[in-house]
C-alpha cells in the first residue's frame, strides 16, 4: 500500500466524500473507494503536518485553515481517479511521495496530459 499526502485549505473531509459520490465511496471513516482489487482510504491526519519538507512549507503560508489528510491506496488508476475528483481546486496541495508535489489543479492536469503516468514505476 502507498500514500500520499493531501492538504486542503478549510476542506472538511465532508466535502471530499461528496466529491467521491460517482464512484460510490463504500465507507465514510476512513472515506473507502474499491475497484476489484484496488482500493483507496482517505481520512485526516493532523499529525501529518509534522512530515512535511520546506518546499512544502512555502505552500502551507498561502493556507489560512490547512487541513492534513492522507491518502492510502493500492492501484494507480483508481488512485488517480480519486485525485481527479477531489484535488481539482486551488485549495487542494497534492504530494504523491513519488517527487510530485504540486497544487491539485496541476496535479489533476498532469495525469489529463499524461493518462499513463505511474508515478510508482521508477520504484518498482
Amino acid at each position: 500500500m502507498e500514500s500520499m499526502l493531501i492538504i486542503a485549505d478549510g476542506v472538511e473531509i465532508e466535502e471530499f466524500e461528496r466529491r467521491l459520490a460517482p464512484v460510490g465511496p463504500s465507507s465514510s471513516d476512513p472515506i473507502v473507494v474499491e475497484s476489484g482489487h484496488d482500493v483507496t482510504y482517505l481520512y485526516e491526519s493532523p499529525s501529518a503536518g509534522c512530515y512535511i519538507n520546506d518546499s512544502i512549507g512555502n505552500v502551507l503560508h498561502e493556507f489560512s485553515d490547512p487541513r492534513f489528510y492522507l491518502l492510502d491506496y493500492r492501484g494507480i488508476e483508481l488512485v488517480k481517479k480519486v485525485i481527479m475528483l477531489i484535488a481539482d481546486d486551488v485549495r487542494v496541495f497534492v504530494d504523491n511521495d513519488h517527487g510530485a508535489a504540486l497544487s491539485g489543479p496541476a496535479f489533476v492536469q498532469k495525469i489529463k496530459d499524461n493518462p499513463a503516468w505511474d508515478w510508482l514505476l521508477p520504484y518498482r
